[in-house]
């Protein structure tokens, strides 16, 4: 019977391989896979990077207001003092 002989062999591999498998350390993965070096954490370069990414967003966040006026200056010249910008109103289309 083909479908036990497959069962079969896929708990002799699971039995085999279990204490290699790893879980990938990604929190919004979390697959399982089976490591091809020994320092391998992630189950692809995508987790990888996504993992990297958050933990430098969290220690970096962004100040767009100052990246603003520090480029306002070095295009316009150290005297400048960048005001915030009002808001463009857009007209309202009138129902008929």
């Amino acid at each position: 019977k083909p479908s036990t002989i497959t069962i079969a062999t896929a708990a002799d591999l699971l039995a085999e391989w279990w204490p290699q498998l790893r879980r990938c350390k990604y929190e919004q993965c979390r697959e399982w896979f089976l490591p091809r070096h020994g320092r391998q954490r992630y189950h692809d370069p995508a987790c990888s990077h996504h993992f990297r990414q958050a933990a430098f967003t969290s220690k970096h966040p962004r100040d767009y207001h100052a990246e603003y006026v520090k480029r306002v200056r070095r295009e316009v010249g150290k005297g400048a003092t960048p005001q915030l910008r009002p808001r463009k109103r857009t007209k309202k289309k009138r129902n008929r």
